[in-house]
């Protein structure tokens, strides 16, 4: 796993700590800060998700493509053909 991807999951770790133990005291003292504060690390929960998913995307699609075992003389006669064929489609 690539470093940037092990920051953000850290962080949302630690999110996940804060928000469970804030909830806890909301639920048994009833403080109304506590859940404030978990409200905030659902946020961070969420922003962090989303840096992630943009990020995943982008390696996703900057990976590069897996090219077909075609012969260079193949790939020519192959693109000849679409050209005729566009070519005939617009007469």
């Amino acid at each position: 796993m690539k470093s940037k991807y092990k920051l953000d999951l850290v962080a949302l770790e630690e999110n996940q700590a804060i928000l469970s133990g804030e909830i806890y005291v909301f639920e048994a003292k009833g403080r109304k800060a506590s859940g404030i504060t978990a409200r905030v690390a659902l946020l961070n929960i969420k922003k962090i998700a989303t840096k992630l998913r943009k990020a995943l995307h982008e390696d996703i699609k900057n990976l590069p493509k897996r090219k077909r075992n075609i012969s260079p003389e193949a790939l020519q006669a192959a693109k000849e053909k679409r050209q005729k064929t566009i070519a005939d489609k617009k007469l």
